[in-house]
């Protein structure tokens, strides 16, 4: 059997990443790319090769004046991407009957952020088979919708882009307008926020839920989750509920958003715009028209982003709820991070900790060397980086104008954002030897 060598996780999981940039860039320069057969410029062909790849949904082309071959290779960019080139070269591994090596295990716990090596195989499989089947349900629902309206095969086409790019959380849409055209179709909004949510939980938290749904004969128990499970499922809806709030308190005078629509179609719109604001770049209302306050809160939602081992960004659901937990504890006097009777180990706080500083240090830089390369306001710049660094993908129109700096600029943003900063950096770190030597303590006035 055949031995796979490897290099170090981190470095092997950002090569992936290059090659297949590297093919999606030759492939969408193409002439048969576009329908008006010209081709993508190299700036514009590596973009959207990294927009796809790394599943954000930023374009600077119109995707519906794509060909079928160019939005079938973005389709494929997205899958990838949404899948990890690690994970798909594991399960064909697999498949030819390829001997997974220790460091190759390694750089899949590192990929989907898992803590043991013996049964990633096992999750890997998972991960594949629950990710073409949530996709192809969500696509047979999009069809009774989608074929009645566009025709057989423009409807199927239509049905599998979008369930794929939901659920993978990209955002790249064939309408020409997100979903502005579906703002009071309730069917339609459902599916694709069911897909969102279900892409943006992590696979980890999918087995786990079908797994309790294997099991009829033991009464459903939240307690029974891992804990890992049970912050995912509870900041997820949380920050769902408050962001519907939020936006449909807000917005819901404003003409130009939810004020011409009736009060449950306001009620979905919300729904939709807190579902896409973490993880997802698509909308049912136009995003420049947004009041001032609703945009702070999409940038805050878009940092938080989806939860770890998903096909979202930002510094994850987990992350920020260990820093609140972490919050309330110190404002409490207690000493420990207690939640669900388990302790919180102070590695992961401070792995938390360095995952917030990092990004928003990432997201600081980004927003100051965009400034100095683009004569642009600068509440869209900020709102084009952190929805870059988030893969979240949304986007105010700020991307089409950039300069080829600037797009750079961005590219480098999304890069990070989705290999992760905090792997992007130990990735690129020398890691120091470990020492028993135990120095004395110090202190340092704080607040």
């Amino acid at each position: 059997m055949i031995k796979i060598n490897r290099l170090r996780p981190g470095i092997m999981i950002i090569l992936s990443f290059i090659i297949m940039v590297s093919i999606g860039v030759f492939l969408l320069s193409l002439p048969i790319v576009q329908t008006s057969g010209q081709r993508l410029t190299l700036s514009d062909a590596l973009f959207m090769a990294v927009s796809a790849s790394c599943i954000i949904g930023l374009s600077v082309v119109d995707v519906a004046n794509f060909t079928f071959f160019g939005q079938l290779v973005l389709l494929v960019l997205l899958q990838i991407g949404g899948l990890g080139f690690v994970t798909l070269a594991t399960t064909l591994f697999a498949a030819l009957g390829v001997r997974i090596g220790v460091g190759y295990r390694a750089t899949m716990m590192e990929s989907w952020n898992h803590r043991t090596s013996f049964d990633v195989l096992n999750l890997t499989k998972k991960i594949v088979c629950y990710t073409f089947a949530i996709e192809g349900i969500g696509a047979l629902l999009l069809m009774l919708r989608f074929v009645p309206l566009y025709g057989g095969a423009k409807g199927l086409w239509f049905s599998i882009f979008h369930a794929v790019s939901a659920f993978n959380n990209a955002g790249f849409d064939l309408f020409g307008n997100s979903l502005e055209d579906f703002v009071s179709d309730w069917y339609v909004n459902l599916i694709m926020m069911a897909l969102i949510i279900s892409g943006g939980l992590g696979f980890v938290v999918i087995s786990e839920l079908v797994t309790q749904k294997r099991k009829p004969e033991e009464p459903f128990h939240f307690r029974r989750f891992s804990l890992h499970t049970q912050v995912v499922l509870i900041m997820t809806a949380l920050l769902l509920v408050i962001g519907t709030i939020a936006y449909f308190c807000i917005e819901f005078n404003n003409p130009a958003t939810l004020g011409q629509l009736s009060l449950s179609d306001k009620i979905l719109a919300a729904m939709l715009q807190s579902t896409i604001s973490r993880t997802a770049g698509f909308s049912s209302i136009p995003l420049d028209q947004l009041h001032d306050s609703s945009m702070l809160i999409m940038i805050f939602l878009m940092f938080i982003g989806g939860s770890p081992g998903s096909t979202a960004g930002g510094i994850k659901t987990t992350t920020f709820g260990i820093i609140l937990l972490a919050v309330y504890a110190i404002i409490r006097g207690h000493e420990e991070v207690v939640v669900f009777g388990r302790r919180i180990s102070l590695p992961t706080i401070l792995k938390a900790l360095a995952v917030i500083i990092i990004s928003f240090c990432l997201i600081a830089l980004g927003c100051i060397a965009l400034s100095l390369a683009e004569e642009m306001n600068l509440r869209l710049l900020v709102f084009e980086v952190v929805s870059a660094f988030s893969t979240t993908g949304a986007s105010m129109g700020a991307s089409v104008e950039l300069s080829v700096v600037g797009r750079l600029i961005l590219m480098i943003i999304m890069f990070i954002g989705r290999i992760g900063p905090l792997t992007m950096a130990v990735s690129l770190a020398k890691r120091s030897k470990s020492t028993k030597v135990q120095y004395p303590e110090g202190h340092i006035m704080i607040g």
